[in-house]
């Protein structure tokens, strides 16, 4: 069962990436991982398609956590 929050960010987002709104979003990116403690709450959950998704994770989360969190504040 999905995170009832994981629906808001994405109808907040219009369904689109957060970071490249052109592109559906087809994952929820947590900007503080889950196993460092982070949670589902709307400022730590941003959607994601799937390119920018894996850019993220393969240049490393913490690079791009700032950036993020900038991007949800907007």
């Amino acid at each position: 069962m999905k995170n009832p929050n994981h629906n808001k960010i994405l109808k907040i987002f219009n369904n689109r990436c957060g970071l490249n709104p052109v592109h559906v979003a087809e994952h929820i990116h947590h900007i503080l991982p889950r196993g460092a403690g982070g949670k589902d709450d709307l400022d730590n959950i941003i959607p994601l398609c799937s390119k920018c998704h894996g850019k993220i994770h393969r240049e490393g989360t913490r690079k791009w956590r700032k950036h993020l969190a900038e991007t949800l504040r907007q």
